[in-house]
């Protein structure tokens, strides 16, 4: 043999495999057209010694060349390869799912492999299928496979390689996109219109600037402090304040009776510095209750923001009668 096609290294029991090292020496006798009676001597040369040992040690007393080729293939494969237990075998098949970062192609693959001692015979495809679509790690894949009609295994791994490419494509375009520095990207600003400016100045009503003066809900308002009008007391700027004022009256006035004696919740001040306000006119939208005071109806405002309603005992009822 002038040219040699290949080469074939010694086994090694610990890395390699009997049942591929076998076809690999198949292939290696037939692409250098070695004969039948040269097929025991190249065996045993190319073998190794370590396994060589072994294989004498198996036959003795005989001696390897005393057999066949296919003689030593089987007692090496008897000894390097048993013939497994099928139930173990299938149940390892059944719990073998698709590992992180193993491709679909990958798992298709090993499950192949682990198929060949499983003796699926004649539905071996569809145990493959089966097992395939159940191990995926991708849920999507999974719904997208059950939904399948006539589905073989096959055809499912090329639906199942189909999304993942799909999803690795999207990913790496977002990517892209987020890590993208060639073009610049500037704010768009309008100048068409002048800006609000209820958001550039303060409310002359309640002090905020979230809303323009004539939407304010204050502007009619009574102010707690100076008892104007328009403004509420936080942003009064009266030096006088309103209850002073009256805490200065109360002491020359004479006594007053209280007409409701129901106090608010709300009212944190004493019933020396009350706020208290006369009737006066008001507009036509102003609402109007007719209580009795001593059997005489007696029109009056309804204020819900007065802490109380009095009136004076020299008031002439005959007016209001």
């Amino acid at each position: 043999m002038a040219n040699i096609i290949g080469h074939i290294e010694e086994f090694n029991p610990k890395t390699q495999d009997w049942g591929t090292y076998a076809e690999r020496l198949g292939h290696y006798f037939n692409a250098n057209s070695i004969d039948n009676n040269k097929k025991v001597s190249t065996l045993l040369c190319l073998i190794g010694g370590n396994t060589y040992t072994i294989l004498r040690n198996l036959l003795a007393p005989e001696k390897p060349t005393d057999k066949t080729y296919k003689q030593l293939i089987d007692v090496l494969a008897t000894h390097f390869s048993p013939k497994p237990l099928v139930i173990a075998e299938r149940f390892r098949f059944r719990k073998r799912n698709q590992e992180h970062k193993e491709t679909v192609t990958d798992y298709a693959a090993v499950l192949r492999q682990m198929s060949r001692y499983c003796e699926f015979n004649a539905v071996l495809d569809d145990n493959l299928r089966d097992q395939f679509v159940c191990g995926l790690t991708s849920e999507a894949a999974q719904k997208r496979l059950i939904t399948e009609e006539e589905l073989s295994f096959n055809k499912a791994l090329k639906i199942a390689h189909s999304m993942e490419t799909a999803v690795k494509d999207i990913g790496e375009l977002k990517l892209n996109v987020n890590h993208s520095s060639e073009t610049p990207v500037y704010k768009v600003q309008n100048y068409s219109r002048p800006q609000n400016r209820a958001n550039m100045q303060k409310c002359r009503h309640c002090g905020k600037t979230n809303h323009a003066c004539k939407d304010c809900c204050f502007q009619n308002s009574n102010c707690n402090s100076c008892g104007k009008k328009g403004h509420i007391s936080t942003i009064c700027r009266s030096k006088k304040t309103k209850p002073e004022k009256f805490k200065m009256s109360l002491q020359k006035s004479k006594k007053v009776h209280q007409v409701d004696e129901s106090k608010s919740d709300s009212e944190s001040e004493s019933d020396e510095t009350a706020l208290f306000y006369t009737t006066q006119k008001r507009k036509s939208d102003v609402i109007w209750v007719h209580p009795k005071v001593e059997g005489v109806d007696f029109p009056m405002e309804l204020d819900t923001g007065s802490a109380l309603s009095i009136i004076s005992t020299e008031y002439d009822w005959k007016i209001v009668a």
